[in-house]
């Protein structure tokens, strides 16, 4: 059933490649520059299109944010009135449109730019056969889920939860599986695993954190700290994201992205 989510709630749209395990099983291990170049690219066509104060990029999963309109006792004072008007969220704040849309419109491009990026003639080298034939086929499809709260706390948890949290574990177990075998790490604590890492050179935060943590556009545009301030006890995984938040550099002042814009 559709609904229509009212000006003063925050909102965040999670998109998810359906099996995504398809096409990451040919693609370079343990992470593929290529594919980051066409998540990148895609997520910055959807910048353009919605126009979503930020986007997030991790593992197989794009989410844009979008900022209230106004407050609720803004909403309050102004909705009925006749000659003040709410500038209205994306397509009215119809849940179905904001989904439909916006999932539909990331797949084609997901599906343009995998055709673009890797069928250079280099890639073609690189890649294998039945790779080409999925990305010929244009199949790829991303899957909307939608989140809103006028407390933007609420949103940045569920944000954590289910956007960081997931771009972690599947970054770090992939990583892991490439450098240990999953015969060695299999029923291992994380902490094991990272010290298993480093015994053998692999310093993961320093080479892969933005990898495992994932990526950002324009993320100066939705204001992190209002959560900051609401939080009162975080929780280690939420320090982890502050820092990376406040560390990482926007995925589009990366020089291999503007060359490809």
């Amino acid at each position: 059933m559709d609904e229509y989510i009212p000006q003063y709630n925050y909102l965040m749209v999670k998109l998810d490649l359906r099996n995504y395990k398809n096409i990451s099983k040919y693609l370079t291990k343990p992470y593929d520059d290529s594919m980051v170049k066409v998540l990148g690219l895609v997520s910055s066509s959807l910048m353009s299109r919605f126009l979503p104060d930020t986007i997030f990029i991790g593992h197989y999963q794009i989410a844009l944010f979008f900022s209230s309109k106004c407050s609720i006792d803004e909403f309050e004072q102004l909705y009925k009135s006749p000659t003040k008007k709410i500038e209205s969220h994306i397509y009215n704040g119809s849940t179905n449109m904001i989904l439909s849309l916006i999932s539909s419109y990331c797949s084609v491009k997901f599906n343009y730019y995998l055709d673009k990026i890797f069928g250079t003639e280099k890639n073609k080298e690189k890649y294998s056969v039945e790779l080409f034939e999925i990305i010929e086929r244009c199949e790829q499809i991303f899957v909307g889920t939608i989140n809103y709260s006028h407390e933007v706390s609420e949103i940045i948890e569920y944000f954590n939860n289910e956007c960081v949290r997931n771009s972690y574990s599947n970054n770090f177990s992939e990583i892991s599986n490439y450098y240990l075998g999953q015969e060695n790490i299999a029923n291992k604590a994380d902490n094991d695993i990272y010290q298993m890492l480093n015994f053998i050179g692999i310093d993961l935060y320093s080479t892969y954190v933005h990898i495992l943590y994932g990526f950002y556009l324009k993320k100066n545009n939705f204001n992190y700290f209002q959560y900051k301030k609401s939080c009162k006890q975080p929780n280690l995984i939420n320090q982890i994201f502050l820092k990376n938040w406040l560390e990482n550099e926007d995925f589009e002042d990366f020089e291999d992205i503007q060359e490809l814009k």
